[in-house]
């Protein structure tokens, strides 16, 4: 059963999960084939001259190594992957995470969601499950779009497909943790309206923090609540290495979103013999709201 839904889940998203993709595609091969007319700019003057904070909080604090600054191709895909990206990879994420709830509720579906025989928690995962299978292609096709370009752009820089896995690999996360946090976002205002719109705003929030807290040290600490601050794809790219502190920190926010999720789930009413749910009088009633 948990299968079947996972699949109803792929294939409502289908359209959403082709185009999403094929722009991350084109996105990766559109940036290195930009990259030889970008090549020929000073950009290492250029980025010498920024502070270090401004490289910090735009870029990633690996663009302020010294690995990062001898080479201006690191430069530019920071510039180009450590900003408009992660905005990408978490839109998609916060839309597809908060659908998995807020599209049912708007279609009156969720009477028939709840009649198949789950629990909440094999519910909550196979819904989650199935909006992390759909960004696989989205990450995978930038990934794909960026080994071709290099291939076909790449002028001779050195860039291992291994490098790329692994920064795919932290936008796999980035995306799942926002994606997480849209879910229970739904679960508690279930409204697509509310439910997107605060979503998109904590997003923003968290965009807006992380870049700000960069500037101003009294506030640094803030853009530790941010998932923009453990979005650093520099330093995969010019290490070969993951960074497994903002890897695991990600994967931490993802699953502590998914535990409230579970805990918000009052629309689904109580647990019965054998842990299956049996819906609640009115699943257009939000646990917390009452409306």
């Amino acid at each position: 059963m948990t299968i079947s839904l996972l699949r109803h889940t792929l294939r409502s998203r289908r359209l959403a999960i082709i185009w999403f993709s094929v722009g991350t595609l084109f996105y990766s091969l559109l940036t290195m084939a930009l990259w030889p007319f970008s090549s020929s700019l000073d950009l290492a003057a250029m980025f010498e001259q920024l502070p270090d904070s401004v490289r910090s909080a735009f870029f990633g604090p690996g663009i302020g190594g010294q690995s990062v600054m001898e080479t201006t191709f690191f430069q530019y895909l920071a510039a180009r992957y450590g900003t408009w990206l992660p905005l990408i990879l978490g839109y998609f994420g916060i839309w597809l995470g908060a659908g998995i709830i807020a599209r049912e509720y708007d279609r009156d579906s969720l009477d028939l969601l709840l009649a198949q025989p789950l629990t909440r928690i094999q519910l909550a995962l196979a819904k989650y499950a199935g909006a992390i299978f759909a960004s696989i292609p989205v990450v995978a096709l930038s990934a794909i779009g960026l080994l071709i370009g290099v291939a076909l752009w790449g002028d001779g820089m050195e860039l291992s497909a291994g490098a790329i896995s692994l920064m795919h690999v932290q936008a796999l996360l980035f995306t799942a943790a926002a994606m997480a946090i849209g879910l229970l976002l739904a679960s508690i205002f279930l409204e697509p309206g509310k439910s997107y719109g605060l979503a998109a705003g904590i997003m923003v929030i968290m965009y807006l923090g992380n870049l700000v807290a960069q500037f101003v040290d009294s506030i640094s600490w803030l853009r530790y609540g941010s998932l923009f601050h453990y979005w650093q794809p520099v330093n995969e790219l010019s290490s070969g290495k993951l960074d497994s502190g903002s890897a695991l920190t990600m994967a931490a926010i993802a699953g502590v979103a998914m535990v409230a999720h579970v805990s918000c789930q009052g629309w689904l009413g109580q647990d019965t013999q054998g842990g299956e749910i049996v819906p609640a009088v009115s699943t257009k009633t939000s646990p917390l709201t009452g409306r």
